[in-house]
C-alpha cells in the first residue's frame, strides 16, 4: 500500500521532471559551448557591413542545428531556449526571449559533445557558411555545463486541456 507521503513524493518527482522538460528549471550535464562574434573585417569594410556580422538567423540556425543534433537544453547568452522562445533582430541588437543581447553570443548546449559538434561541422553546414564571412567561431566540448531555467512569461491564454 502506498502512503500519502510516497504518493506526494511521486507527484513532486513527476512535476520536477515536467518542469525540467519544459525548460523551467536549471539543468546541468556535458555538452558544447559555441561562441559567435562579428568578423574583424566588419570594422574595416566601408559601407554595408551586414555580411560580416552575426544576425538573428545565424543564431537560429546554430540553435536549430544543435536541437536537431540531440541537444537536450540550450541557452543563448544565458537565456534558456524553450518551445516558445524567439530570436529576433531589433536594430543593432538581437532579442533573445525579448531580452537585448549583443555579440559575442555564447550558446551552451547540453548533450553528447561529439554529436553536437559533428552536427554543426558537417560539410555545407551552418558553421562552414559563417566562416565564409569570417565570423569568429569558437567551439569547446565541456564536461559540465549549467543552463538556467527559463525566466519570463508563458502565454497560455488560448490553451485548453484535453482528456483531463
Amino acid at each position: 500500500m502506498i502512503s500519502n507521503e510516497d504518493e506526494a513524493n511521486k507527484i513532486r518527482e513527476q512535476l520536477d521532471n515536467t518542469r525540467m522538460i519544459a525548460g523551467l528549471i536549471s539543468v546541468e550535464g556535458p555538452g558544447l559551448s559555441v561562441t559567435l562574434n562579428d568578423s574583424k573585417q566588419a570594422k574595416e569594410v566601408e559601407g554595408d557591413v551586414s555580411s560580416y556580422i552575426v544576425h538573428e538567423q545565424d543564431l537560429r540556425k546554430v540553435v536549430n542545428e544543435l536541437f536537431a543534433s540531440g541537444a537536450e537544453a540550450i541557452s543563448v547568452n544565458g537565456e534558456r531556449m524553450i518551445a516558445s522562445s524567439s530570436i529576433r533582430c531589433v536594430g543593432p541588437t538581437i532579442l533573445v526571449n525579448s531580452i537585448k543581447k549583443a555579440p559575442p553570443f555564447e550558446i551552451l548546449a547540453i548533450g553528447d559533445p561529439d554529436t553536437l559538434l559533428a552536427g554543426l561541422e558537417m560539410p555545407g553546414g551552418v558553421l562552414e557558411t559563417l566562416r565564409l564571412w569570417n565570423i569568429q567561431i569558437s567551439t569547446k566540448k565541456m564536461d559540465h555545463i549549467v543552463i538556467p531555467g527559463f525566466i519570463g512569461t508563458l502565454n497560455t491564454d488560448r490553451l485548453t486541456i484535453l482528456n483531463p
